[in-house]
């Protein structure tokens, strides 16, 4: 949830310093073509204020829930 309050569903990508939040990209593809996303914005780990597990194994939910606070001064 970011600074506004706002729950969003994005594929995250974790890399060293940054959470890159994309969507599945909504384009036809053929049945061979990999998926491709679009990238919706990031959180950079410093900001990240804590992490909420929401999985649900037994309903085939994994989730997780991303706080953290927006910071203009990088």
């Amino acid at each position: 949830m970011g600074p506004t309050g706002a729950e969003r569903d994005y594929q995250l990508f974790l890399f060293n310093r940054i959470l890159l939040c994309c969507k599945e990209s909504s384009k036809k593809k053929k049945r061979d073509d990999p998926s491709t996303y679009t990238l919706k914005g990031n959180i950079y780990i410093q900001s990240v204020t804590g992490i909420l597990d929401q999985t649900d194994p037994s309903k085939g939910r994994f989730e997780i829930k991303v706080l953290w606070k927006d910071v203009k001064d990088w």
